[in-house]
């Protein structure tokens, strides 16, 4: 199976095809160089993140880069514009980052490190700022 494939398969069985279907369908919606923006805002948020991930996920710099993540990943999601702020969703994300290395490799590489500080900030910031 292709890569894509495989991970869309995942989510479906995960999250379920309506989510999925949804989450695509607005993602199609965005011209090319939008998409494009937005996938350059999560490797910049994401390799800043890197570079911190030994610092205090409580800190406000750190958060403040979380703010962008969560932005970034509910445009991912299609829900930007959705009241519901999908504070377990965004806190299990980041246990999904734990649980699945796909997700937080770096250059092919392992991270279970940075894993563990993405999960323990995405938390953080949704017990702080999304309940």
């Amino acid at each position: 199976k292709e890569f894509g494939t495989t991970y869309r398969d995942e989510a479906i069985d995960k999250w379920g095809k309506e989510t999925i279907v949804h989450a695509e369908q607005e993602l199609l919606k965005l011209r090319q160089e939008d998409f494009r923006k937005l996938k350059e805002e999560l490797d910049e948020v994401n390799a800043k993140l890197f570079e911190l991930k030994e610092a205090d996920v409580e800190s406000e710099y750190v958060q403040s880069l979380i703010t962008r993540h969560y932005a970034v990943i509910r445009a991912y999601w299609g829900t930007s514009q959705k009241e519901d702020t999908q504070a377990e969703a965004y806190a299990g994300l980041g246990t999904l980052y734990v649980n699945d290395d796909r997700y937080t490799s770096v250059n092919g590489e392992a991270q279970p490190e940075f894993a563990r500080f993405l999960e323990k900030a995405m938390k953080h910031f949704a017990d702080t700022r999304l309940r």
